[in-house]
């Protein structure tokens, strides 16, 4: 087992700890109950409360807890490089130890209950406090507004002014704003017609970086095993996956179905504190501080990525400039022939994705992202 765990750890580029973890070889509990002895401290199994302060530290594997009077100081769950500076540090040291181990995934749960209150804020308005020009939450100023509807009604009064010339006038500036949206779609249907070249995809697994899976969940028991499923078929290295299942307070059908149909990719269920707004975007920005990634995707309950896409993605980032943040997937609907419904539908995303996007890209405008199948450079 250690042999196969130290062949996957070199073909993968990562450290042998999260080879065996990920390939499931050895669950958590035996591989932290086996550090904690090795290094002769104590293994916590139990819930543990960690100060609020800890969560700073929790990217590096380490917080403190909330109560010392248990004996230690420190909480630590490391990983990778990690596992062997805790070995030196304590072979090192002398006298008691003022730290004890414990798995990641409770280290992780611990984190999350020492302050939801800021969690829950800083998913609402962090980005407002960082750059209140990404934010879209307080609208159109008055001004704005204002502007807005005095153009609106001017515009409306003027064709059916007594004056021909205005009304004219009027009504050639609809009719350009109109042709105008008509030919950059024709525009953008020749465009596409142009030829992608791939590029050279990374066959090495040492070169792929880790790529955080964060999916955005509510009320989706029933499609729990079908993600499982469609998570494991990616043709990633499976220790350099990071998977966040993010479902609400509330929401405990999700979260039974996710622990009874789990996939076998390194994952966390991530329960997203009491808050508003209770949308997709908060919920994702409850997880982003998490993710381990320099690669990050988000997708839906119900989709059905293409097993290679997080490679081919990987890819096209190894092949772009920096200045390229965002990568979108063709989304496409596979029930299609169900009814005409579905088939309309089905019409929509093909002429979107596959024609209009394409195109617009081909001519370097911006394009429309499908809220799913999202790839983006992290921020590490």
């Amino acid at each position: 087992m250690l042999q196969f765990a130290a062949a996957t750890a070199r073909r993968q580029g990562v450290c042998a700890d999260e080879a065996l973890l990920a390939e499931g070889l050895v669950c958590e509990d035996v591989f932290y109950r086996a550090l904690a002895h090795h290094l002769n401290v104590e293994f916590i199994d139990s819930p543990v409360d960690v100060a609020a302060s800890g969560v700073a530290t929790a990217e590096c594997g380490y917080a403190r807890v909330r109560d010392p009077s248990s004996g230690y100081l420190w909480l630590f769950a490391p990983s990778g490089s990690g596992v062997f500076r805790l070995m030196s540090a304590r072979r090192a040291a002398k006298g008691r130890p003022l730290f004890a181990i414990t798995t990641r995934t409770r280290f992780l749960e611990a984190v999350r209950r020492a302050d939801p209150a800021s969690v829950a804020r800083d998913a609402a308005f962090l980005v407002e406090r960082v750059d209140r020009d990404l934010c879209a939450r307080g609208g159109l100023r008055r001004g704005q507004v204002g502007l807005l509807l005095v153009a609106l009604i001017g515009l409306a009064a003027s064709l059916y002014a007594p004056f021909s010339f205005l009304r004219l006038a009027s009504a050639l500036l609809l009719a350009s704003a109109f042709f105008c949206g008509v030919f950059l779609r024709l525009f953008a249907c020749v465009a596409s017609l142009q030829r992608c070249v791939d590029a050279e995809p990374l066959e090495s697994e040492t070169q792929l970086p880790i790529y955080t899976i964060v999916l955005a969940l509510y009320q989706e028991a029933a499609v729990a095993r079908q993600l499982a499923r469609a998570i494991d078929r990616f043709d990633y290295p499976r220790a350099k996956l990071d998977v966040k299942f993010v479902i609400e307070a509330d929401d405990e059908l999700t979260a039974a179905a996710l622990k009874a149909h789990p996939p076998r990719a390194p994952h966390e269920i991530v329960i997203a504190p009491e808050g508003a707004p209770r949308t997709k975007p908060r919920a994702l920005n409850v997880a982003m501080p998490l993710a381990r990634g320099s690669l990050v995707a988000v997708f839906d309950a119900e989709d059905l990525p293409e097993p290679r896409q997080l490679r081919r993605a990987a890819t096209l980032f190894a092949a772009s400039p920096p200045s390229v943040a965002c990568l979108q997937a063709s989304l496409v609907i596979d029930n299609g022939d169900l009814n005409w419904m579905t088939a309309m539908f089905a019409l929509e995303y093909a002429a979107l994705f596959d024609v209009y996007n394409k195109g617009l890209a081909a001519m370097g405008m911006p394009l429309f992202l499908g809220g799913t199948s999202n790839h983006f450079r992290g921020i590490m």
